[in-house]
């Protein structure tokens, strides 16, 4: 690219005449080191009148250091220069800023067989994992949605907080909450079962993206999707006894044997 076509560039992103598509490809263009490129820069602000700032190096080192650039030693930069490129800079740093944060450390929290755990999410939402399960869940929740992964039995009691949908994951199993006490079953990856206590959720099925299979549970009433059949059922239950195992009791009703096996097994952490 030669230097007509860069001060070209430069200046539509300078005044706004860029198409707003191309803005994020060009602050990351801008952000990379070329001595070509931050001498046209120069170039274009020597003909543009503007008084200097005492702290203009200093902001614009800031805006380099945080948005991991580096400046080409091949010209002098002077204040004046420095003062105004920083309206430049301004959109690349915020950029570096949206979009290259240090990622949340993602956290696991398991279960062996016999065993339950209380959880206290960063946002303060309480969790009782059963036994032979995990959750996983971000350090920090961003700030458009909270949502962790389970795998097992859990009961959550969701902070409410009407800014950051909670959702877990469950198999292909979504539950979207803003504030409630619901179960989640998934020990059966087949065959996975939502249970609402108190609130209110919204239920769906999500396959390779695709959403599908969207129904809201009130207070009592339980989801059950069998991913063989791709069927979600909404049943009338007692959520009481559904999650009677927060307590150390086991509850069955209309259950395979071998699921009733399976859980006195995880209950006592015995071979039957």
């Amino acid at each position: 690219m030669d230097k007509q076509d860069i001060r070209k560039i430069l200046l539509f992103r300078i005044y706004g005449l860029l198409p707003e598509r191309f803005h994020a490809l060009v602050d990351r263009w801008i952000a990379e080191d070329s001595p070509l490129k931050q001498k046209s820069m120069y170039e274009i602000w020597k003909a543009i009148p503007s008084q200097p700032s005492t702290d203009s190096r200093k902001a614009l080192n800031r805006v380099y250091e945080k948005a991991g650039m580096t400046r080409s030693s091949h010209f002098h930069i002077s204040l004046r220069y420095a003062a105004v490129l920083l309206v430049l800079l301004l959109p690349v740093a915020a950029y570096f800023f949206c979009h290259h944060e240090p990622e949340p450390k993602l956290l696991s929290c398991s279960t062996a067989q016999s065993e339950m755990k209380a959880i206290v999410l960063p946002d303060s939402t309480k969790v009782i994992l059963n036994s032979s399960s995990s959750l996983s869940y971000p350090s920090e929740f961003p700030d458009s949605i909270r949502e962790v992964s389970l795998k097992g039995e859990a009961l959550f009691h969701v902070k409410h907080d009407a800014s950051k949908p909670f959702i877990v994951k469950s198999g292909c199993m979504r539950i979207h909450d803003l504030g409630t006490i619901f179960n989640v079953n998934s020990y059966d990856p087949h065959n996975i079962i939502a249970t609402l206590a108190e609130g209110s959720v919204d239920v769906w099925t999500e396959n390779k993206g695709v959403k599908s299979n969207y129904t809201v549970l009130k207070p009592d009433q339980q989801a059950e999707y069998n991913s063989n059949k791709r069927t979600l059922l909404v049943l009338n239950v007692t959520s009481d006894d559904i999650i009677s195992w927060t307590h150390g009791d086991l509850y069955f009703f209309e259950k395979p044997l071998g699921t009733i096996v399976k859980g006195i097994s995880d209950k006592y952490g015995v071979q039957i």
